[in-house]
């Protein structure tokens, strides 16, 4: 249906009757031949017509609406919307050269819009050479491609849009696996204030001295006069006032052990993850060296 965006008239060349061409011969010299509506042409200009309006707005149909021949509403929508001015040829030009793939798309979808805009120019009478477009492409690519993009700068004498993007679609898939791999694998517990004192008391009352739980030097907070040093449990200034207020030494104060755990994710290899404040002696890893 092509030829029918440049046929204006839909007719085809018929050999004249002999009446008509007996009246023509009287009239004067006759060619034999008369331009007749074609059906054939019709019908393919109607469905071309069709296809057309299937794909324009209803503000745009109403322009071209009245139009009886596909080639007239084609004419008048080159003539509307096809601008070949030179600062729309500056404006697609610069934004092709200027193309930078958007992180949060996928290669794909990066590729489909950088050849929309090369289709774009080639609309407007402006062919872009396929070494070209595959050297604007790599250089479009994100910071986590910067291998691939030295790769194929130095590694192929040729290059095609075809080597660049099925090379970047590999990296990407290989790039998401890795990531989903290492969320899935990489976990770290934190145990926090497990209610164990740091200084514990001894058999006959006094206070000894306990072990940290960790290797590192934390300070403890009591709980009741907000004093660092030690815990509830063995704070002065509350067993005082359990004494005034008649419990003595004897009294007995059951305290339950209060355990606070957070899990954490991130995304580091299993191998170099640590276990840290498990309450081993030391700090825990997979790697034996």
């Amino acid at each position: 249906m092509k030829d029918t965006l440049t046929d204006f008239s839909l007719t085809k060349t018929v050999p004249l009757t002999k009446s008509e061409a007996k009246q023509e011969s009287g009239d004067g010299e006759s060619s034999g031949t008369k331009e007749v509506p074609d059906p054939v042409k019709i019908e393919q200009s109607e469905q071309a017509k069709n296809i057309i309006i299937n794909h324009i707005s209803d503000a745009v149909l109403l322009k071209v609406n009245h139009y009886v021949t596909t080639a007239d509403l084609w004419a008048t929508l080159n003539k509307k919307y096809m601008v070949t001015s030179l600062p729309n040829r500056i404006y697609t030009q610069l934004k092709l050269y200027s193309f930078k793939m958007v992180s949060t798309m996928t290669i794909d979808q990066n590729v489909d819009e950088f050849l929309r805009i090369v289709a774009e120019l080639g609309s407007l009478e402006i062919q872009v050479d396929e070494e070209v477009q595959a050297i604007l492409i790599l250089n479009s690519l994100p910071a986590s491609h910067i291998q691939l993009k030295h790769t194929l700068k130095y590694g192929n004498k040729t290059l095609t849009v075809q080597d660049v993007t099925s090379s970047a679609k590999s990296l990407e898939r290989e790039l998401a696996e890795a990531v989903d791999l290492d969320k899935g694998q990489a976990a770290v517990l934190y145990t926090t204030e497990r209610g164990r004192p740091l200084v514990r008391n001894n058999q006959n009352g006094g206070q000894g001295k306990g072990r940290s739980r960790s290797n590192s030097k934390t300070k403890v907070t009591c709980w009741y006069c907000k004093k660092e040093g030690h815990v509830k449990k063995d704070c002065y200034s509350r067993k005082k006032k359990m004494e005034s207020e008649g419990q003595g030494e004897a009294g007995v104060i059951t305290e339950k052990l209060v355990f606070s755990e957070a899990l954490s994710v991130n995304e580091q290899m299993v191998k170099d993850l640590w276990i840290l404040d498990s309450g081993c002696t030391s700090h825990m890893t997979s790697r034996r060296d």
